[in-house]
């Protein structure tokens, strides 16, 4: 990604801690979501969502999310996003990062590919 898109990723990335943590989960992230889709669509900055929806995981680390609340944050992102081919690798890199953080093992790791692992070890902070 360009040096100069980063900012949008960035943006992404604090939105969706930001709707993460709203209360009544489920209704305001099946509303939300597919909005936030669509209108990065419409402008073409699909792959920078993205982009901040994997680097919203070291976040998601800290946040009051259960196992629970994990698999349906990501249910939610896959349901909605998975017309978009765009956001196809980043949903892949980011339901592998959930798994992780739910169960920390490298062979969840290993159901990416070598470039989508690096991906996911430089958003969850890892080395």
């Amino acid at each position: 990604m360009p040096q100069d898109t980063e900012p949008f990723a960035q943006w992404a990335s604090f939105c969706l801690n930001f709707i993460a943590g709203t209360a009544d989960q489920l209704k305001t992230w099946k509303s939300i979501i597919p909005i936030l889709i669509e209108t990065y669509a419409k402008h073409g900055f699909t792959a920078h969502l993205g982009s901040g929806l994997v680097k919203s995981l070291s976040n998601l680390q800290k946040t009051f999310l259960n196992e629970d609340g994990l698999r349906l944050w990501r249910d939610v992102w896959q349901s909605a996003g998975e017309k978009h081919a765009d956001l196809k690798i980043a949903l892949r890199v980011f339901s592998a990062g959930i798994d992780y953080l739910i169960k920390p093992e490298e062979r969840v790791l290993l159901r990416l590919s070598k470039e989508e692992r690096e991906i996911l070890r430089e958003a969850l902070q890892l080395k």
